[in-house]
C-alpha cells in the first residue's frame, strides 16, 4: 500500500477526474515527503469530499461549507501540521463562499484545493456558481446566469492584502497538477489551486474535450498570447498581469499553471 493512500477503493464514477486529482495529491505529498501523520486533509460534502477516506493521513470530513473554517481551526490548535482543504465548486464557492475572503485576509499557512466540475454532480446535476454561460443555454447545458470566476474573485481578494498564491491546473494532467499542489504547499501563507475536474457522468463531453485541448500553460519568462492577440511574456509575481489572465472567460480559453504568487507576515 502507498504510504499517503488507504486500501479503500473510490466509488466515484469510473473516467471520474477525481481519480487524477487524488493521484496528484498523493503524488505531491511522496515528493514533498512530509510524514503522513503531520498531515491534516479537511473536505466539505460533495464527490470532492470524498477523498478523505482514500488519502492515508489525519482526514476530517467537515459539514457543507464550513471545511475551510475547520481547516483553520486545525492549523492554529497544531501550527506544526501542514493543512490541506478541499472542496467542491459547490462547496466552496456557494454555501462555503462567504469564509473565502476571510481566510485569504487571515493568511494562515493553509492550502485550499477546489474541485471544479461546473456542477453539482453527487445530487445529480444541477448547475453549481461555476457553471459556464453558453448564449445557447438549453442547448448547451448552460447557466442562464453568469457564472462566478473563482480565479478572478480569489486573487481579487488577494490583492487587497496583497498576498496570496493563486494556481490552475486539470486533473487529466496528473505530474502538472502535482506540481502545483506542492508549490501551494511550500508557500508561506493562504494558497490556492483551482482544479479542472471533468465530470464524466454530467459535462459536455465537448466541453471536457476543450479544457484539455485548448489549455494555454504558463511559465515564468515564456511569451503568450491573449486572445485579444496581445503578447505578454508571463511572469506571475505581476499581479496586473495576472488579472489579464483571470479576465479571459474560461470557455474561451483554460490558463493552466502559477497564476500569481506574493508574499506577506503570517499569523502562525
Amino acid at each position: 500500500m502507498n504510504v499517503y493512500r488507504t486500501d479503500e477503493k473510490p466509488i466515484w464514477c469510473p473516467g471520474c477526474g477525481l481519480y487524477g486529482e487524488i493521484g496528484s495529491f498523493v503524488k505531491a505529498l511522496e515528493e514533498l515527503a512530509i510524514p503522513n501523520y503531520l498531515v491534516s486533509f479537511v473536505t466539505g460534502i460533495g464527490c470532492s469530499a470524498r477523498a478523505a477516506g482514500y488519502a492515508n493521513v489525519y482526514a476530517v470530513n467537515g459539514t457543507h461549507g464550513e471545511s475551510l473554517p475547520i481547516a483553520e481551526g486545525v492549523k492554529l490548535a497544531n501550527p506544526e501540521l501542514t493543512v490541506i482543504d478541499q472542496g467542491g465548486d459547490g462547496d466552496i464557492w456557494a454555501i462555503g463562499a462567504g469564509h473565502v475572503p476571510h481566510a485569504v485576509r487571515k493568511n494562515l499557512d493553509i492550502t485550499l484545493i477546489t474541485c471544479d466540475n461546473q456542477v453539482y454532480a453527487l445530487t445529480k446535476g444541477q448547475r453549481s456558481p461555476t457553471t459556464a454561460f453558453f448564449e445557447d443555454e438549453e442547448a448547451a447545458g448552460g447557466e442562464p446566469d453568469q457564472p462566478l470566476d473563482p480565479l478572478h474573485d480569489m486573487l481579487a481578494f488577494m490583492s487587497t492584502i496583497k498576498s496570496g498564491f493563486v494556481a490552475q491546473g486539470i486533473s487529466t494532467k496528473i505530474s502538472h497538477l502535482a506540481e502545483l499542489i506542492k508549490k501551494a504547499i511550500i508557500y508561506k501563507g493562504f494558497s490556492y489551486v483551482h482544479v479542472q475536474t471533468p465530470c464524466v457522468t454530467y459535462n459536455d463531453p465537448e466541453w471536457i474535450k476543450f479544457k484539455k485541448e485548448k489549455a494555454v500553460y504558463l511559465e515564468d519568462g515564456k511569451e503568450i498570447i491573449l486572445p485579444n492577440g496581445e503578447k505578454i511574456i508571463y511572469d506571475s509575481s505581476d499581479r496586473r498581469m495576472a488579472l489579464k489572465i483571470t479576465e479571459v472567460p474560461l470557455k474561451e480559453r483554460p490558463y493552466y499553471g502559477v497564476i500569481y504568487q506574493e508574499k506577506r507576515r503570517l499569523i502562525n
